[in-house]
């Protein structure tokens, strides 16, 4: 998975809220809603959002579907490439 434009990525973040809360994750959700709510469009806005990701995978990762897991692991990836950028 991989994102054009911020929109997308943006997208795919509200929709595994979605799905995760659907799936009655709602701690992992929240705890990307969180990191969602810092972004800022400065580095550090992502650098909180990418470690939202980054907690979310470690403490729920083993309690994820593998679609969830996938799409978490993406943009996380994809997070992480913004901030080491910057």
């Amino acid at each position: 998975m991989s994102f054009e434009y911020n929109t997308e990525l943006f997208e795919a973040i509200k929709a595994l809220q979605v799905s995760l809360k659907e799936s009655g994750n709602d701690k992992a959700a929240a705890i990307i809603a969180d990191g969602y709510d810092c972004l800022n469009g400065l580095t550090d806005g992502w650098a909180q959002l990418m470690e939202a990701l980054g907690k979310a995978k470690a403490l729920y990762g083993v309690s994820l579907s593998s679609s969830q897991y996938e799409a978490l692991a993406a943009i996380h990836a994809c997070v992480k490439g913004v901030v080491c950028r910057a």
